[in-house]
């Protein structure tokens, strides 16, 4: 099991089998997963609304304004709230969803987000060890339950420029004219799909690289800036370092 505490904070997370909340807000430097097994919602994202009834799983995450309130008298519901690299990380690989899908029937994805939130509220580290799995295991089973969707060939093309170290440094607007549409509705597009913004997208893929390369590889620092588009390799150290909160050298020191 490998460890990767230090990249996830656990922040908060709550079972409201007679939830009746009320939200309307931003979400700004964290990522929450909500499931609701029964009753009735009005969700929107931005001017995207969605009327959710019965069992349902959706985040909450940095970008579009959300509001949230109950149609039926009460809803049944759990969350799970965290920050942290690894977040991303799901994120950019696509594991966390970026919108609203039903759970089915035969998944008991309640009794997983029950354990997940009890393993990150007990002490020690092995608890919180197996509490990230755990999470993992949420987003990886709501992977599967959306099954093998064929991505959009403008969003492939996308990601595959925003993921090149040459790319990197790309103007949105070339990248936006490669996928066949203006930047601005490049850049909503492409937040709708993904969860995030464009450029946080590059740079969530970037330092989940640099991870890889650190853990994986005997690389010198110098050589896994070179690797990612770096011109600068302490400029590599401070982004790295302000993404994981350390620096890149105490990361491998931990995490390898």
């Amino acid at each position: 099991m490998s460890d990767r505490s230090g990249e996830l904070t656990f922040l908060h997370g709550s079972y409201r089998p007679r939830c009746d909340a009320v939200m309307a807000k931003r979400f700004h430097g964290y990522r929450t997963m909500q499931l609701m097994e029964s009753g009735t919602i009005l969700l929107a994202y931005g001017a995207v609304e969605h009327r959710l009834e019965g069992r349902w799983a959706w985040p909450h995450h940095p970008g579009p304004f959300i509001r949230l309130r109950p149609i039926s008298p009460t809803w049944h519901h759990r969350h799970i709230a965290v920050s942290g690299p690894l977040c991303e990380s799901w994120a950019a690989e696509g594991l966390w969803p970026t919108a609203p899908q039903p759970v089915p029937e035969d998944l008991d994805l309640g009794t997983e987000f029950d354990a997940c939130l009890r393993l990150f509220q007990e002490p020690g580290g092995t608890s919180r060890r197996r509490a990230i799995n755990r999470l993992e295991d949420i987003l990886l089973l709501l992977q599967a339950a959306r099954g093998a969707e064929t991505e959009a060939p403008w969003l492939a093309r996308a990601r595959t420029l925003l993921a090149d170290p040459a790319g990197f440094h790309a103007d949105i607007a070339d990248v936006a004219r490669a996928c066949g549409m203006a930047a601005s509705t490049f850049r909503r597009r492409f937040t709708a799909a993904a969860g995030m913004g464009p450029q946080a997208w590059a740079m969530a893929n970037r330092m989940a690289r640099a991870r890889e390369l650190l853990a994986g590889s005997a690389l010198s620092m110098a050589q896994i800036a070179e690797q990612l588009g770096y011109d600068d390799p302490a400029f590599f150290g401070k982004q790295f370092r302000r993404h994981a909160g350390r620096p890149p050298a105490s990361w491998r020191r931990e995490f390898a």
